[in-house]
């Protein structure tokens, strides 16, 4: 969530520190007074671009930051940047000159970090703002997320990428011609890695042998004084064993017999101990010729791996390469007649794993639909009727379906694509609609609705009231609004006002007790505070405070 937001000579902002809260905050004033400013300084925190033109007049440069405590998915995306910290500060300061500067966690970065960041957690929606909801790239994405296919979708992806390994290795080979300078340098390089005669797990043996050969005399005296000081006359064998038997003369106190149990299992692992020292010790030998050849051994190796590596199981694996080119090349219709009878048994598997993925969808389509027209109904779009539309696509790691969300909003109006939807307070209400099913699917930790409200009255505003304060038990929800239903589902709400000082206009924001809350509802609601409107705000309060 966004913590707190920072704003200092922005557009008609002279200085101002919000302390913003979790849930459903609304921001009211009259028109003019700057509301949308402070939505376009959370646009800036996404990575938007800066102008000079929001500058307060009289002012060098301007300066926002906001603090976020982010949640799971948002911290995973910062620390796979190198920012491992739990509060986040988004930091943007520009100047009149076109310095731009952009911060988090007091580092410099760029906008594109910003937007791959926060940007895509806070989701600002304007009736004029194009919607990811809009997009038709993302509709397959958001019904895979609510149909929860994700083995579904891993086993489509798994088999498709080893069908289009196994067809581009073919098409390859299809289209190749070998030359006979080509066949002799792989028969080259093949011969040069088996003659080698690499064996896997031999780098660990050389560097633990060398090892033992480089400080062998140390190693030699080490074992050596750990055998005499436990095989001594009077070493700790010995006396374990006499301190076993001492124990063990005594019978029938049970504490004494466990003791005397304890002390025999001690002395048969010294024993053992010791044995293997003993054995190690009698296993060393130094051959003064040995560390040079496997000194020369260790310089092949790393030549190889230099050629072909850079990894010991590189040089292996490009040796199997060359084997199966060389077999290509010496026997080609019969590597492609192999191939494509494993390219029928991968498309055929491929085919069951898509129709399995796209099967799911379309039932998870079936319920989505359901759960939108319901949500739509309940914002007063009585003939709406929303529709997930299936077309065949060419196969990919996502399966063969395409799918785009169509709507149509009048009855006998047939259903069309979602972003060809005219745009406007109608459409607001089905993005609002549809943001509700969303919100948690997308990811969004912070929406932004700027004046999605204007042109509605009525119940209609009260379901979108209602509707924000629903989306805001998923996320932290901000809206401008200038109608008292919405505001009134608000659990916070912020009264911004325009002042003039000087002959300069200043923009306030400050959050409001309850008392100044009702006195705010009453004004936008009427345009007066009379003892018949403040009545109204009250009774408007109270009829919608528990819903």
């Amino acid at each position: 969530m966004l913590e707190n937001l920072y704003i200092k000579n922005f557009v008609l902002i002279d200085e101002c520190s919000l302390d913003l809260k979790e849930g459903f905050s609304a921001f009211t004033g009259e028109t003019g007074a700057g509301k949308s400013v402070l939505m376009d300084a959370i646009g800036l925190l996404c990575g938007e671009r800066a102008s000079s033109a929001q500058i307060r007049t009289g002012a060098d440069k301007s300066f926002i930051e906001g603090t976020f405590t982010p949640d799971e998915a948002l911290k995973r995306d910062f620390e796979e940047l190198g920012f491992d910290d739990d509060v986040y500060t988004v930091t943007r300061e520009f100047d009149r000159s076109g310095k731009n500067v952009c911060r988090l966690n007091h580092r410099v970065v760029n906008l594109s970090l910003l937007k791959e960041t926060v940007g895509k957690y806070i989701d600002i929606h304007s009736q004029n703002e194009r919607q990811y909801l809009l997009d038709p790239k993302y509709h397959l994405y958001l019904l895979d997320t609510y149909a929860n296919d994700k083995n579904l979708l891993e086993k489509a992806k798994e088999v498709y990428e080893k069908y289009a390994e196994k067809k581009e290795a073919y098409d390859t080979l299809k289209n190749s011609v070998y030359s006979e300078e080509a066949a002799e340098f792989l028969k080259y390089r093949f011969r040069e890695i088996d003659e080698a005669n690499l064996k896997e797990g031999e780098e660990e043996e050389l560097e633990e042998r060398i090892k033992v050969l480089s400080s062998y005399e140390k190693i030699f005296n080490a074992v050596s004084g750990a055998v005499q000081l436990l095989d001594a006359d009077e070493g700790p064998l010995s006396k374990l064993y006499d301190a076993s038997k001492s124990l063990g003369s005594v019978r029938g106190i049970r504490e004494l017999e466990e003791l005397s149990d304890a002390l025999d299992n001690q002395y048969y692992e010294v024993q053992d101990i010791t044995e293997r020292a003993k054995s190690y010790l009698s296993s060393m030998e130094m051959d003064e010729g040995e560390l040079d050849r496997l000194n020369e051994r260790v310089y092949k190796i790393n030549a190889l791996k230099r050629k072909y590596g850079p990894s010991f199981e590189d040089v292996l694996r490009k040796k199997e390469e060359f084997a199966e080119e060389l077999r290509a090349m010496e026997h080609k219709d019969d590597v492609l007649s192999d191939y494509e009878k494993e390219l029928k048994k991968l498309r055929e598997a491929y085919d069951k794993a898509a129709g399995e993925l796209s099967l799911k969808r379309k039932e998870a389509a079936a319920k989505l639909e359901k759960e939108i027209v319901r949500e739509l109904k309940e914002l007063q779009l009585k003939n709406a009727r929303f529709e997930v539309h299936f077309d065949t696509s060419e196969p990919s790691s996502n399966g063969t379906d395409k799918v785009v969300f169509m709507i149509s909003m009048n009855p006998g109006e047939p259903v069309r694509p979602l972003h060809k939807t005219a745009s406007g307070g109608e459409l607001s209400r089905v993005m609002l609609g549809l943001k509700t099913v969303f919100t948690s699917l997308w990811g969004s930790e912070v929406i932004v609705f700027d004046e999605i409200d204007a042109g509605v009255s009525g119940s209609v505003a009260l379901s979108i009231g209602k509707k924000m304060r629903k989306i805001s038990g998923k996320a932290q929800v901000f809206s401008v609004t200038h109608l008292a239903p919405v505001a009134a589902y608000a659990e916070y709400q912020y009264k911004v006002a325009k002042h003039v000082k000087n002959g300069e206009s200043f923009t306030e924001i400050r959050l409001l007790n309850h008392e100044e809350r009702l006195e705010e509802l009453a004004l936008i609601n009427t345009g007066s505070v009379t003892p018949a409107s403040y009545e109204a705000a009250k009774e408007l309060w109270e009829s919608v405070k528990d819903e």
